[in-house]
């Protein structure tokens, strides 16, 4: 063969090698769970929309399984849809299926300090969870709750007083609750510069994250394509300077407090005096306390879930009433320690936990080492989303998953149907899974069985009026913003006192939390005060 012959085999030969590479690229393994068919070298990835994915997938999961694959490139996705997989997948090799995915959007805005979005391997999340469970031990969460209690009083007055602005009322609530705890300082009304801070990050945030962001972690070319062509990256840089703004100058007011002498006992007080026995850098101890923070955005998407409800479903509101008067027949406001009489709140709280997750794919998991499952080998690396949304709407398991139905939650333990084997469920699915599981789902849940109690015992939600029909106007219980965090888009409706007396306690019982309030409220000018 002469050398013509030969360069031409090679080059043939290296054309075909290159050819079956490609098309193998996106291929579904033979050994991973099934999933939708695949196109070479894309895989899935024009497949997944991107908005509201937790839909498709749980679209995906009635067809191939409660535990299906994706491939997108190279990468592999596995979904899990149910309850069993969960327990057994996720749960019980929750040290194998605790790692983060690479996050390279992430990590520009928080330089990797964020310890949800670090890998359970680090010392950034290890020190973060210990850090966490002082915040968030039984005798801690006891300690905080008169901030809780306080702030429900100003909630109530404000909705009083201004019941249009109820989502502006009801950020600040949460929003300040948590301010208060973590960092020792009150958001006293809306629009604070810490709250638009906080809020404005988070939209910047939600924007290169969210599923409508840049696949950088699939296509790692796109990390040098300059800024002027890559407009992301500027949406970082923001996002980035907003939020140090707002944890690092939080993290110098307690840490000027603490040397004045004026302790509050916030959570960050106690990081700055444990900080070398942590071993924690002033950058992880500012975003440590953004962790905590976070859960306000969460809280308060559930709250706006749980008043579109009320007006969707009102005879829920009829019945959470009755209860409230049958429990206190006084009239008075309820206390923390009366949710444990009332079956019927706390099924409402799990039924919008389960009709509205807070997070309906949370945050992705990465496979730290190779698992055999089943008859899958799923390999070191995969990514690995936990699809509550699909697990919480199954129509296997619940009697019309798509309507709000508290009564479900009193038939059995976790609302499930006649029948049902329900021995892998547990409440905290929708506070995600194995060693990921959200640190704060007890403060959580004290707080928004309470605010639930509250709101019911002083208020009647009902639509909205048409100014010119006269007629009520209907919401629309799907109609939802698309982020990380489920959020009822903005809506309309009538919020009123259930009566006069009433009325004259919420107003009396904001005066009585002035001296709750004095130890957060020492920055105060005279007007604000």
């Amino acid at each position: 063969m002469d050398s013509t012959s030969l360069f031409s085999l090679l080059l043939t030969s290296g054309i075909i090698w290159t050819v079956t590479k490609l098309l193998n690229i996106g291929r579904r393994e033979q050994h991973l769970p099934p999933g939708p068919p695949t196109v070479p070298i894309l895989g899935n990835a024009l497949m997944v929309p991107p908005k509201f994915v937790q839909l498709k997938f749980t679209e995906w999961a009635r067809q191939y399984g409660g535990i299906f694959s994706l491939k997108i490139g190279h990468g592999t996705v596995v979904v899990v849809s149910d309850a069993t997989a969960l327990k057994e997948f996720m749960d019980t090799r929750s040290n194998e299926t605790s790692g983060r995915p690479s996050f390279y959007t992430g990590s520009l805005i928080t330089d990797g300090y964020f310890i949800a979005e670090a890998d359970s391997t680090t010392d950034i999340w290890r020190m973060g969870r210990k850090a966490l469970q002082t915040l968030l031990s039984p005798q801690s969460v006891n300690k905080h709750l008169p901030v809780a209690v306080a702030e429900s009083s100003q909630l109530l007055f404000d909705l009083l007083c201004s019941p249009q602005d109820f989502e502006k009322h009801i950020d600040r609530y949460t929003f300040s609750i948590l301010l208060s705890i973590a960092f020792g300082k009150r958001c006293v009304r809306p629009d604070t510069e810490e709250e638009r801070l906080f809020y404005e990050g988070v939209r910047l945030t939600v924007q290169v994250v969210s599923a409508e962001g840049p696949p950088v972690d699939l296509l790692p070319i796109l990390k040098y394509v300059p800024e002027r062509w890559a407009p992301w990256k500027r949406i970082c840089r923001e996002a980035r300077t907003l939020q140090r703004r707002l944890y690092f100058g939080l993290l110098e007011e307690a840490e000027a407090r603490l040397a004045r002498g004026e302790s509050t006992g916030c959570f960050m007080e106690e990081v700055i005096q444990r900080q070398e026995e942590l071993g924690m850098s002033k950058d992880a101890a500012a975003w440590l306390g953004a962790i905590v923070l976070e859960a306000s955005h969460s809280s308060g998407s559930f709250i706006s879930s749980l008043i579109l409800c009320f007006i969707a479903f009102p005879e829920t509101l009829r019945k959470a009433q009755n209860e409230i008067d049958s429990v206190l027949p006084d009239g008075r406001p309820p206390t923390m320690d009366d949710i444990a009489s009332l079956p019927y709140v706390r099924a409402i709280l799990r039924e919008v936990h389960r009709l509205k997750p807070m997070a309906p794919l949370g945050m992705p998991h990465a496979l730290l080492e190779t698992q055999e499952y089943r008859s899958y080998v799923i390999p070191k690396g995969t990514t690995v989303f936990v699809n509550a949304w699909g697990i919480l709407h199954d129509p296997e398991v619940f009697d019309e998953p798509e309507v709000f139905r508290p009564e479900r939650f009193l038939l059995s333990e976790h609302g499930t149907k006649p029948g049902v084997d329900s021995k892998d469920w547990r409440a905290s699915i929708p506070f995600g899974s194995g060693r990921r599981l959200c640190p704060g789902m007890n403060l959580v849940n004290t707080n928004l069985a309470f605010t639930i109690a509250t709101l019911v015992w002083a208020f009647d939600f009902a639509p909205a009026i048409d100014p010119v029909t006269k007629a009520p106007i209907p919401v629309d219980i799907d109609a939802y913003e698309e982020g990380l965090v489920l959020r009822p888009r903005s809506f309309a409706c009538s919020i009123s006192p259930r009566s006069e007396a009433k009325a004259r306690l919420i107003r009396q019982r904001f005066t009585d939390a002035t001296p709750a309030f004095s130890k957060y409220e020492s920055f105060l000018t005279k007007e604000e005060k």
